[in-house]
């Protein structure tokens, strides 16, 4: 190599001009990138919500060995086994029947309280009647952008349903947005 080459790689601008633009650029970056960072911090991340959001049960997740049931009837598009929540109010369909009622959730803590139950009077077949009294009994829920969660428990004393207990301990209901 010559010595012009050998010069030029040890020192290409000897009045530092070019030494001085970049450190002038990147201290320029560095601050817009501040400021940007400082803006977005400012700004309240949005909560997740139920209100206005409508799902599709999935099916029971058993919480100890991870596995998926899915309610009967299965492979049927439409309705069947959902759940759409409005600003105070939800309604959801199994597999005879509709069913509707008030909500008030807690996000902090992930709880939920269900008052005024109702619903048609059709004889539920298959897993409706267990979809059904999972709603009515629901107690805590997990919400994410891909999955609502929602844990079910029948208090003590309500002997009819209490042998739902059996399968609601230890699983949840999982739904995906529909």
């Amino acid at each position: 190599m010559d010595t012009k080459n050998q010069n030029f790689f040890a020192n290409p601008d000897k009045s530092g001009q070019v030494v001085r633009r970049i450190v002038a650029l990147g201290v320029v970056c560095m601050l817009l990138f501040a400021m940007v960072s400082c803006d977005a911090a400012k700004e309240p991340i949005a909560q997740l919500s139920l209100e206005g959001t409508s799902w599709k049960l999935v099916g029971i997740v058993d919480t100890e060995t991870g596995i998926l049931r899915e309610l009967e009837p299965t492979g049927y598009a439409g309705r069947l086994f959902t759940l759409t929540f409005n600003t105070s109010d939800f309604t959801a369909f199994a597999v005879a029947n509709e069913y509707w009622g008030y909500y008030k959730a807690n996000y902090e803590t992930g709880s939920i309280v269900i008052t005024n139950f109702g619903g048609t009077r059709i004889l539920e077949p298959l897993d409706g009647k267990l979809f059904a009294t999972a709603l009515h009994f629901m107690q805590s829920f997990i919400l994410t952008r891909e999955e609502l969660r929602i844990y079910s428990l029948v208090p003590e004393g309500i002997v009819h349903f209490e042998h739902f207990n059996d399968v609601f301990t230890n699983s949840y209901l999982l739904f995906k947005p529909f």
